[in-house]
C-alpha cells in the first residue's frame, strides 16, 4: 500500500510503501493541542524503513507533556509540521494524518490524554480510551 503526506504547499513530501496502516491515534496532550493549534491531534505512526522523506525540512525539539523530547519536521516555507519522532517509538515516525489528506483514511482507534480532553468533546464509542 503507498500513501502520500505532504505540506501545505507540497514541497516536504512523505511516501509511505508498507502494510495497510492499522492503527492511528487522537491525543488530547497540551503539546499536541500547541502542534496543531486545535484541540487535540490526529496521527498514526509508521515504520520508518518504510518511509521515504523528500523535500526539505526544519527540525524543532520540545518536550512532551511528560518531559520527554520530540524531534518536530515542519516545512520552513509554510509551516506544516509533517511528521516528528518520539523515543518511546524509535523505530517509527509520527505522521500528522491531515496531511493524508484522504478522507477514507482509517479512523483512529484509540485516545491518549483524556483528562486534558475539551469538556465538550465527544470520541465516538468506537475509539478506545487511555489515560497515559
Amino acid at each position: 500500500m503507498t500513501r502520500k503526506a505532504t505540506c501545505h504547499c507540497a514541497q516536504l513530501e512523505l511516501v509511505y510503501e508498507g502494510k495497510a496502516v492499522e492503527a492511528s491515534s487522537i491525543c488530547h496532550c497540551y503539546s499536541c493541542q500547541k502542534r496543531t493549534g486545535s484541540i487535540f491531534g490526529c496521527q498514526v505512526g509508521l515504520q520508518r524503513d518504510e518511509v521515504k522523506i523528500t523535500g526539505n525540512a526544519k527540525l524543532y525539539i520540545h518536550e512532551s507533556d511528560e518531559g520527554n523530547p520530540v524531534k518536530c519536521y515542519f516545512c520552513p516555507t509554510c509551516g506544516t509540521t509533517l511528521y516528528w519522532e518520539l523515543t518511546c517509538f524509535p523505530d517509527h515516525y509520527v505522521v500528522a494524518v491531515g496531511c493524508f489528506a484522504d478522507k477514507d483514511f482509517p479512523a483512529p482507534n484509540f485516545s491518549v490524554y483524556e483528562e486534558r480532553m475539551h469538556h465538550w468533546l465527544t470520541l465516538p464509542d468506537t475509539i478506545e480510551e487511555h489515560m497515559a
